[in-house]
């Protein structure tokens, strides 16, 4: 038998979070883990691969219902419904997207046009209070009350005339000491602190058991947090 499936960290609230996986992977903690099986292969020496997908989750619906309780293994259940509706709703859930697949598809192992995952997305701006040399990244925080927290960095999304428009912009505001209410870890190293004057609006997957944002990409440099024309940007 050989079921395709995978492992989550599950939240309070039932999703998955891919940061408290990895940590509790590195603490080897493993009450929060749960098994989610999606398809199934072969199954008593027949190979399934061949058979449509709903066909291939009938077996496995039936085969874990068989099972009975066998601890923190579910089947991952679907839903077919319109695919930009529950798309939208999983983003409002704070879920981290939906995987659309054909009803009639035959298993491949791989990236085929039978599947397709889509992933949800957060904007935020944020205060700079950094910048790498050359300014092909910065850093960024948020305040809560009194405290600037750091947030992390956005490292993608400029353009060589972003990047030289940005340095321009960085080096009048540069600081010979953190801004920051705490220093990040040592391997957030930062070249350059800024004072905090400009925002960042960045575009990002979630947030890490750390408070850092993860996947991020720079969308644009603001005067403030609800200035409406950014400063600098791709398309102003």
């Amino acid at each position: 038998m050989i079921i395709d499936g995978e492992v989550i960290s599950a939240t309070p609230n039932g999703g998955a979070n891919f940061s408290q996986l990895q940590a509790d992977l590195s603490n080897s903690r493993y009450d929060r883990m749960v098994y989610y099986a999606f398809d199934i292969l072969h199954l008593d020496g027949f190979d399934l691969r061949g058979a449509p997908f709903v066909e291939r989750k009938r077996v496995l619906a039936g085969l874990l219902k068989e099972a009975g309780d066998i601890g923190p293994v579910h089947l991952s259940e679907h839903f077919e419904e319109d695919a930009e509706t529950l798309f939208a709703k999983s983003c409002e859930l704070g879920l981290e997207g939906i995987v659309s697949k054909l009803r009639d598809a035959s298993y491949r192992s791989g990236r085929t046009e039978s599947w397709i995952k889509v992933k949800c997305v957060q904007i935020g701006r944020f205060e700079v209070i950094g910048y790498k040399s050359g300014a092909t990244s910065l850093y960024v925080a948020k305040r809560e009350g009194k405290e600037l927290l750091y947030l992390g960095k956005a490292g993608t999304g400029f353009t060589n005339s972003m990047v030289l428009e940005l340095a321009r912009l960085m080096k009048p505001i540069t600081l010979t000491k953190s801004p920051l209410s705490k220093p990040p870890d040592r391997k957030n190293k930062i070249d350059h602190w800024v004072a905090p004057k400009y925002w960042a609006e960045v575009e990002y997957r979630d947030v890490t058991t750390d408070g850092l944002l993860r996947h991020t990409t720079f969308r644009g440099l603001y005067a403030s947090k609800t200035a409406k024309k950014p400063i600098v940007a791709k398309f102003k």
